[in-house]
């Protein structure tokens, strides 16, 4: 190749990124807007592969719903694969999310004794019709299936995707092989058609650190997760190791990995009843301080 070919694509490549660098606002494209100092820290959801890990029952699929949420309330377009719950459950966790009902009361069946959770469920389904989701359960295991959903959902202006769980995702005889290709195409995917990916997934129990939380290698059944993603979120539930009331409700969140800047540890606060995550700042002062002068300094 002649030099001044080389010149003409590397000054292409920096109008490029020009471009790209004045196109960008003061807030992220994909904010996260129920988690403030996350989404600072993150900027947000970016194009690629985000996988959200944890061991089995510490909140993976809350955090992945509550994202959901949080998308469609901002008129993003999102495409939510649920490979394990059906529909109702899913809506039923959002509408317990959405409008702080606790999920107790429907399960016990106080809905049908009480007029104000009916007049909330009106509500919560008519502003659920206005919103650009669509919610698919039991389908996309192959990539088949998964390319056959992605394109018949609102291109081109479908801008997230999320998946609830990988390791749902058929094998077959070659299953390690078929999942890491799976996954690999799933991030090609939402690179080449400039899209958000989640994917939930669950963490090896038996491996663990002397401090009991999770880490990249302990994310399940394959290694292509750790291997491709651009960002990987590790959810640690401490109160199941330590037995200690007074943080029952504390989690953390490890940004494991992140190609667009920081990692490092991340305390939210889980209110179980509504399947909710909020910033641990909120309830404790001494720590909201912190995350103030944290992120003043950076």
């Amino acid at each position: 190749m002649a030099l001044v070919d080389v010149l003409q694509g590397r000054r292409q490549q920096l109008s490029s990124l020009e471009k790209d660098l004045l196109s960008r606002g003061n807030a992220p494209e994909v904010p996260i807007t129920s988690l403030p100092t996350l989404n600072r820290m993150l900027w947000g959801l970016r194009k690629g592969l985000t996988v959200i890990g944890s061991r089995t029952s510490q909140g993976k699929s809350a955090i992945l719903s509550q994202i959901t949420l949080d998308c469609i309330k901002q008129g993003i377009p999102t495409l939510f694969l649920s490979l394990e719950m059906t529909s109702d459950s899913m809506l039923e966790r959002m509408f317990s999310y959405e409008c702080e009902v606790n999920n107790y009361d429907l399960l016990s069946g106080q809905y049908k004794l009480s007029t104000l959770l009916q007049d909330k469920f009106k509500n919560f389904s008519l502003e659920m019709s206005k919103r650009p989701l669509q919610l698919v359960t039991g389908f996309g295991k192959t990539l088949k299936e998964l390319l056959e959903i992605i394109d018949q959902n609102w291109q081109p202006s479908l801008k997230v995707v999320c998946l609830d769980y990988v390791q749902m995702v058929r094998g077959g005889d070659k299953e390690r092989e078929n999942l890491q290709e799976y996954i690999r195409q799933f991030r090609d995917i939402m690179l080449r058609k400039n899209m958000v990916g989640l994917m939930a997934s669950q963490v090896n129990r038996t491996a663990q650190d002397t401090d009991n939380r999770p880490t990249l290698a302990q994310l399940k059944s394959t290694g292509a997760l750790e291997e491709v993603s651009d960002t990987v979120l590790l959810l640690n539930w401490p109160y199941f190791y330590t037995k200690d009331e007074l943080t029952k409700n504390n989690f953390e969140l490890l940004v494991a990995k992140n190609r667009f800047g920081q990692t490092g540890l991340h305390r939210i606060y889980y209110t179980p009843q509504y399947y909710k995550f909020t910033e641990l700042a909120q309830h404790d002062p001494m720590i909201e301080k912190i995350a103030k002068d944290f992120y003043e300094k950076v």
